[in-house]
């Protein structure tokens, strides 16, 4: 494995999922071609041409809030400050504006006229823009020609424009106060009105030509957009105080209200565009725009909109993402791929050794009196598809799964609670510490152990803790290879411990509450000065000694071999991940689907084509071992081997060479008779071709 890590972690970090960026969205607008523009905070335009969406060069940083696309060569944008921006096909062009005004929304009915409303009404005539009435809080407005309009806003305002004039509609002047959030006008005596009261409840009104009358509006309080008379989407965000309401896209069909679609508690729907009876666009307040399509929901511009809790890749440009309730995602040379999604559960660990064996772990909330309401799973992956296990050991899970790890030799491990779980083989050792402790991370020693400080203790794993009352302290322990045992290695009181990482022999490092980073050298452990207060969540650090560490709020270090320093990441979102691949490329993820990479894109070029069957390891069985070990490999005929013994300084204790004459999986006995209780390292050298793998030996 070889790190350009001194290369790429002097580059800056780019957004990968959405591929643009976090941006607040505010509105969006398609045409009948499929093609689409959405507009956000700070002048950001993007553009959808069917495929993937891409940022427009923006003339203007001020807030854009509304956008009409009319046809392929014309588009409308406004926004704070009485932005107002025109489209040719080609380029953004900012247009004399009569207002300083915020503006909200804009309506046109042909290229020739055009309304805009905020605090002010301002029309289009072909030419130029002027103004038209005086107003306060407008939020939506809607023509149906160019001769009769609605406009409407907050604490129920109401303009309606008929005969060349605007003129106040007191219709719903008294009784509580309503948040118009759009209107829609399809012909002078069809017009629905779309709002919340007070409590946040949504409101839906239906206009024949005489009076308003209200309908059922289902959830729909913060927007609606139709293709038809009776056929549309509306969207509901959030009610005050209320939990249960999550954000969410209802069907309007008729008299009926179907929900669709529910997103995560702390997004906020800001637009919704119905292109077709069963197809609608929705964007949010953290850069994701969602399609719905017969009912099937997912991201536009991403791959998933929830919160990036674990990463794994086997290859540069093949990796695993652990999402929340959005469940596993595979990453294949530029495609994406949702493996694994179980309703009602959120993963939030992947692990994989190669393309053909992996873990993943995932809980819910059940109910329940704690910590007896959670119910965890354990999933794995083999011969292309994922099984959940079932066994010793599993049927006791309260809690979340805090930690999995498979070891180059394959160990497996995983944390819940206070325990730790370990296979060697077919059997589950487990360890549960006091009930004041929480474990947060373990982690195999890879790819092989090393001697701590005490002489003859042999390190297989390692894993920190957190405290979980009470004082603030984080501890750290290490598993004995050789008495099974785990032993306190370094205890503070600066913080708990969150994750910690096997960078090589002599270089351990973990990281925590406050800033807390801590460093392992193979014979001390020491703190460093924090460089942040932030709490630092997860840490990788490479075998040259470099890497990244992030946390909450954005927090992201730089670790250069010597001094960690703080990095702009661009995001308030919390980084709970962060990971290098194989080829050097940093890679960290977090909340609302933060993807941020020091590369512009994932790598994409495939390097690693296969053909055939591969079984590219080594095996060694029984190991432990006694007297006598089997070693299996697969080699091709006609060639010699050569097998060596070392111990774990690379002193040569044992080689054989021996000839093959058939090709295929291969199985030579050694004899061990003549080595102590111990650790050792097992080569098969065949030309180019070099395995390893440990032989533990006790008798």
């Amino acid at each position: 494995m070889i790190f350009l890590g001194s290369t790429l972690l002097a580059q800056p970090l780019y957004f990968i999922n959405p591929a643009n960026g976090h941006h607040h969205l505010n509105d969006i607008s398609f045409l009948a071609s499929g093609e689409g523009i959405a507009v956000a905070d700070h002048g950001v335009i993007l553009h959808y041409d069917g495929i993937g969406w891409t940022q427009a060069e923006s003339p203007v940083t001020d807030n854009l809030n509304a956008v009409e696309y009319r046809s392929p060569d014309l588009a409308w944008a406004v926004g704070d400050n009485g932005t107002i921006l025109k489209f040719n096909g080609t380029t953004w062009q900012q247009e004399f504006s009569p207002v300083n005004h915020d503006l909200s929304d804009l309506c046109f009915t042909d290229e020739n006229h055009g309304w805009a409303v905020g605090n002010a009404i301002i029309s289009y005539t072909g030419e130029t823009w002027q103004t038209d009435e005086e107003a306060s809080g407008l939020t939506t407005v809607s023509f149906s020609s160019p001769e009769e309009g609605w406009a409407a806003g907050l604490y129920n305002t109401l303009y309606h424009y008929t005969n060349g004039n605007w003129e106040p509609d007191f219709s719903f002047a008294t009784g509580n106060y309503i948040m118009f959030s759009s209107v829609n006008m399809s012909a002078p005596a069809d017009v629905l009105l779309n709002g919340s009261d007070q409590e946040g409840y949504g409101l839906l009104y239906h206009f024949d030509g005489n009076q308003w009358q209200p309908l059922n509006a289902g959830g729909i309080n913060s927007g609606l957009s139709m293709t038809g008379n009776t056929q549309g989407f509306g969207i509901q965000n959030r009610i005050a105080f209320f939990t249960d309401t999550y954000p969410s896209v209802y069907r309007f069909t008729g008299d009926s209200r179907i929900k669709e679609a529910s997103f995560a508690y702390n997004k906020l729907l800001t637009s919704v565009e119905a292109t077709g009876e069963n197809e609608a666009y929705v964007c949010d307040t953290t850069g994701f725009i969602y399609h719905g399509l017969n009912a099937d929901w997912g991201v536009s511009n991403g791959f998933t909109a929830d919160s990036i809790l674990d990463i794994s890749f086997t290859r540069a440009n093949n990796g695993y993402f652990a999402c929340g309730a959005g469940g596993i995602w595979h990453y294949d040379a530029g495609n994406w791929n949702n493996m694994l999604k179980v309703e009602g559960f959120r993963f939030n660990n992947v692990q994989f050794t190669d393309e053909t064996n992996g873990w993943a772990s995932a809980h819910k909330i059940v109910d329940g009196i704690p910590p007896f309401n959670v119910e965890a799973r354990i999933y794995s992956y083999a011969d292309g598809q994922w099984l959940q296990l079932q066994g010793e050991g599993y049927e006791e899970i309260f809690e979340p799964v805090s930690s999995l790890d498979i070891s180059l030799m394959g160990s497996k491990a995983f944390s819940s609670g206070t325990t730790a779980f370990l296979n060697n083989g077919d059997i589950w050792s487990v360890h549960t510490y006091s009930l004041n402790d929480s474990i947060t991370a373990l982690q195999f020693m890879d790819p092989v152990p090393v001697k701590t400080p005490a002489g003859p203790d042999i390190e297989e794993a390692w894993l920190c803790m957190k405290q979980r009352t009470g004082e603030e302290k984080g501890s750290i322990y290490f598993r004995d290879l050789m008495s099974n045992q785990w032993n306190l290695s370094y205890e503070t009181t600066t913080g708990g411990f969150n994750d910690l990482c096997v960078a090589d022999y002599l270089n351990i490092y973990a990281v925590g509450d406050h800033g807390l980073i801590a460093h392992f050298d193979g014979q001390n452990w020491t703190e460093t000065v924090p460089v942040t207060t932030e709490d630092l969540i997860s840490v990788y650090i490479n075998d040259e000694d470099e890497g990244w560490a992030c946390g909450k709020n954005g927090t992201l270090l730089k670790y250069n071999g010597i001094s960690w320093s703080v990095e702009q990441s661009n995001t308030w979102n919390d980084l709970l991940k962060v990971s290098m691949l194989p080829d050097g490329t940093g890679l960290t993820g977090g909340s609302n689907g933060t993807l941020l990479c020091t590369l512009p894109q994932l790598p994409v070029a495939n390097q690693y084509a296969f053909s055939g069957a591969q079984h590219d390891f080594l095996s060694v069985n029984p190991n432990p071992a006694g007297n006598h070990v089997l070693i299996g490999f697969d080699a091709g005929g006609n060639t010699s081997v050569r097998l060596q013994i070392t111990d774990l300084t690379g002193r040569l204790l044992q080689a054989v060479t021996f000839h093959l004459s058939a090709s295929g999986r291969q199985e030579v006995s050694l004899d061990t008779g003549s080595l102590h209780n111990g650790v050792y390292i097992v080569s098969m050298v065949n030309g180019s071709q070099l395995l390893t793998g440990k032989i533990v030996v006790q008798r």
